[in-house]
């Protein structure tokens, strides 16, 4: 440890010096680590006092985290982890939430746990007796879609429901606040589905939703009740809704807000938005005749008397308005609230914060564009509030991923968004991990993009699934130019007859494609084709019949190829999933892997020497064990004197493959896929191994990746860009894309390129130091007020040994040298940016 006389009173992030295998915590610092934005459907939001936010719905997670149907957020929108429902509520949808004065949890879902009632943490209280739902209609059980308590305490229950905890309640009941019933309250058993409750000042009870009658009275979707459940006749609402009622609203002058499916209130045209007075008639003075094109789910009021409403609707009084809207006091659309596109489904809930901003939830996935799955936040002029539950990474999986001249990174796969911002399957990256908004896709590829490949002029071409870029027709193939536009100059017609799996562009331009289509713009292809540099088949290339999926392909320097994947003949020879093609396409008789693989090779590349590393899903090659990785010598023949031991490991199908290798210019060999452990030992996702396959034990990525690793890249630094289905690396979180240390690779241009440590701003002597003893380091006067200062002491293997934080005042510190004599590297940051240093040898 270093030790410094100078007082250490701040703390500055880790920095990215750490051992081979260590997540660089400076890439995309502040990546979540998402497995997925948001959730599923959200039918129903609470909040509480404290600003956190409880969801209630249709889903299994949240931001990639188990929660089932029920999950509280932080105020910021990201989870609160100590709040957790557990599985119980699986079954089903939870669609109502109210919060209790002692900050208990009501929610409402389906059948035998159709009414219940949480802790502060989430977890069922056992002093609730929990109401069990059936339907006699259906034959089925009930579902609870409104819960409201009274200042009582005591709880009315609304739905679509026969009986509650096995007694006659058709679609209304008020429990008492332990969940029994409560025998002060009775209702006419007659058919009524109850969609909204408001509890008025002097107790009366106003319903609405889905019934014709009231204890024999005819109220047509909407009546005011008793405190004793009986009807009250001085509200009469006179011939009602013509449809469903979904939602009410109190004013604070005794009025009412109704919202539904209803075009007609009482004989009078009003497009689901009506406000009624308090006798029940309705409120001339707010017109909605033209109102919303579908149906209002649910409404709210703000301060100023504006009114808040959400649904399945595209427009409000002929004005676009997507599934949200404002309205002015008298009806008409706010033009003040306003959205790009809007949500891009129905949503089902509105709830106004205290300082205006409005949450709204429901079946959304985007929100003007942009990437919200379920539930968001609106500033409030209606725009989106990138504050709630912020992106920072690529929000599906990543599945090739390239550098360009000027070390930005492009990546494609199947994610449709990278941070905030659309991207559907391709997005150019910074440097440090951020995105390049000026790489603008437009709508991007339709469907999945397999893999890339860079030209010369740092053009793209990309290959997979997808029939089009940007709208523009493509058969599984693109290019495109340094902006993320379509080159719309090359023409390769139809393109692919089936999916492309890999793209290589060679020296001379020509494009070489590969994957499982048997034909390419009308010409006969089995599985490969080479492409001219303005996307026409090449007449020169034409590869005999390959029985099936080619997955991987490269370029030997001799213009030969050689293909992998599935297959196991080509030209009816047989060649079990990997075979080397002459420059023609005719099979290469010289290259013969005999037995070869028993199973899918994926990824392949070949080392300065000829020899091949492939990578897959298999257990043998050619009769001996080589589980998922292997090397070929240069005529296809088994390299036994790379022996991988047990290989890579796992647990169930699919889960022992390789699907990257890099081979260093070292000679040592990185491996991505979806495995746990190497020859035995625990390495999640990721390993490094030497050239004779033995594990590189230097290479110590700790935890490794949380889910599969797809494509890897090796940096000029020595750094290692990892790209896969992964949201964690080694505990950090990152969302698909990592940067991880390669070791002193990383240091070599860096740290050993000094003789001694004799320069500006760090000074130490003396150097040589003693074993175990004590150095002194001066700091530059220059330095003062630049802090926080962070010093590192680095050993040969580019490991950190030592480190501090302080404050500089241009003094003088002493530092505790290690006890293992070698040659050090003590360097010098300043928030995250290299300063100085130089070697220092302890002897």
């Amino acid at each position: 440890m270093l030790r410094w006389v100078i007082l250490t009173i701040c703390v500055l992030p880790y920095l990215a010096f750490g051992q081979p295998g260590a997540n660089d915590p400076t890439f995309n610092p502040d990546d979540p680590g998402y497995l997925s934005h948001g959730t599923g459907t959200v039918f129903d939001v609470a909040l509480q006092p404290d600003g956190k936010v409880i969801v209630a719905g249709w889903f299994v997670s949240y931001n990639g985290i188990e929660r089932e149907r029920l999950a509280r957020l932080h105020e910021d929108g990201t989870l609160d982890l100590s709040f957790d429902a557990g599985p119980i509520l699986s079954y089903g949808s939870r669609n109502a939430l109210e919060i209790q004065p002692d900050g208990k949890v009501l929610s409402g879902g389906y059948n035998s746990y159709g009414v219940v009632r949480h802790s502060s943490e989430g977890t069922l209280d056992p002093s609730f007796t929990i109401g069990d739902l059936f339907n006699s209609l259906i034959n089925a059980g009930g579902v609870t879609h409104v819960l409201k308590c009274q200042s009582d305490g005591k709880i009315l229950v609304g739905g679509s429901f026969s009986y509650y905890n096995g007694s006659p309640r058709e679609g209304l009941v008020r429990i008492l606040s332990n969940g029994t019933f409560d025998p002060g309250f009775s209702v006419p058993y007659e058919f009524r589905i109850i969609s909204a409750i408001e509890v008025l000042p002097d107790d009366r009870i106003l319903i609405a939703g889905n019934f014709s009658t009231y204890g024999g009275v005819s109220r047509s979707c909407i009546a005011r009740l008793n405190a004793d459940g009986t009807l009250d006749p001085s509200f009469d609402p006179g011939e009602g809704a013509n449809a469903r009622v979904t939602s009410l609203v109190l004013l604070p002058d005794g009025d009412i807000l109704v919202g539904g499916a209803f075009t007609e209130f009482n004989g009078s045209a009003c497009n689901r938005i009506v406000r009624l007075n308090s006798d029940g008639s309705s409120d001339d003075s707010f017109n909605t005749e033209n109102g919303p094109n579908g149906t209002v789910e649910d409404l709210a009021v703000d301060t100023a008397g504006k009114v808040l409403i959400v649904g399945d609707f595209t427009s409000c009084s002929g004005i676009p308005r997507s599934m949200v809207a404002s309205l002015n006091s008298d009806g008409s659309v706010d033009a003040s609230f306003d959205q790009l596109s809007g949500a891009s489904d129905q949503l089902f809930s509105v709830s106004l914060q205290p300082d205006g901003k409005v949450l709204i939830g429901g079946a959304m996935n985007n929100f003007d564009g942009y990437v919200r799955n379920g539930i968001t936040r609106l500033e409030t002029d209606g725009s989106l509030d990138w504050e709630f539950n912020p992106v920072g990474g690529a929000v599906d999986e990543i599945v090739g991923v390239e550098v360009l001249s000027d070390n930005r990174i492009l990546i494609a796969g199947e994610f449709t968004a990278y941070g905030d911002l659309p991207r559907n399957r391709i997005a150019l990256i910074e440097e440090n991990g951020s995105l390049d908004p000026s790489f603008d896709p437009g709508m991007g590829a339709n469907s999945v993009v397999r893999d890339l490949s860079i030209q010369s002029d740092d053009k793209a071409v990309i290959v997979g699934i997808f029939t089009s870029y940007d709208n523009m027709p493509c058969g599984r193939v693109a290019r495109i130019n340094v902006n993320g536009s379509l080159d719309t100059t090359f023409q390769t017609g139809t393109g692919a007859s089936d999916q492309v799996y890999c793209v290589s562009v060679r020296t001379d331009g020509r494009i070489l494609l590969s994957g499982s289509f048997t034909s390419f713009n009308g010409v006969g292809r089995s599985r490969s084709v080479l492409l001219t540099p303005d996307g026409a088949v090449d007449p020169s290339f034409d590869p005999v019949e390959i029985s099936s999926a080619i997955r991987w392909h490269f370029w030997q320097p001799d213009g030969k190829v050689v293909v992998m994947g599935y297959f196991t003949t080509v030209g009816g020879t047989p060649r079990n999933r990997i075979a080397r093609l002459n420059s023609d396409g005719t099979l290469d008789p010289g290259f013969d892997p005999g037995v070869g693989p028993d199973g899918i090779v994926m990824k392949g590349v070949v080392q300065p020497d000829g020899k091949i590393l492939i990578g897959g899903y298999f257990q043998n090659v050619n009769g001996m064990s080589r589980n998922g990785i292997a090397r070929l010598n240069a005529d296809g023949s088994l390299d036994v004197s790379f022996d991988p031991g047990e290989g890579i490991g796992g647990q169930g199908s699919g889960s022992n493959t390789v699907h990257s290798i890099i081979h260093q210019p070292d000679g040592k060999i990185l491996v991505g896929g979806n495995f746990q452990t190497y020859d035995g030992f625990p390495s999640s996702c990721l390993a490094r191994l030497n050239p004779d396959g033995d594990r590189d034990t230097l290479f110590t990525p700790g935890n490794g990746a949380d889910n599969m690793v797809q494509d890897m890249e090796l940096l000029a630094s020595g750094d290692y860009l990892i790209a896969g289905h992964f949201i964690r690396y080694d505990e950090a979180r990152r969302s698909r894309l990592a940067r991880v240390l390669g070791g002193n690779d990383h240091f070599a241009g860096l740290i050993f390129g000094h003789d001694e440590l004799s320069f500006s701003p760090l000074q130490a002597y003396p150097n040589p130091a003693p074993l175990g003893g004590v150095v002194t380091v001066t700091l530059d006067d220059q330095l003062a007020g630049r802090g926080p200062l962070r010093i590192v002491l680095i050993d040969a293997l580019g490991r950190e040994v030592g480190e501090e934080l302080f404050v500089p005042y241009g003094s003088r510190s002493t530092v505790d040298m290690p006890r293992t004599a070698g040659v050090y590297y003590l360097g010098l940051w300043a928030s995250g940016n290299y300063l100085g240093g130089g070697k220092i040898i302890v002897e």
